[in-house]
């Protein structure tokens, strides 16, 4: 939801590790 989007923009470590989730998925379906 909109709150806990909200929630996580807020927290740099979350952001990092999405961020980091992102390119991991990208890298790994350009594997495929």
């Amino acid at each position: 939801g909109y709150i806990q989007h909200k929630n996580v923009a807020n927290s740099p470590l979350a952001t990092i590790y999405i961020n980091f989730l992102k390119e991991t998925i990208a890298e790994e379906l350009t594997l495929l």
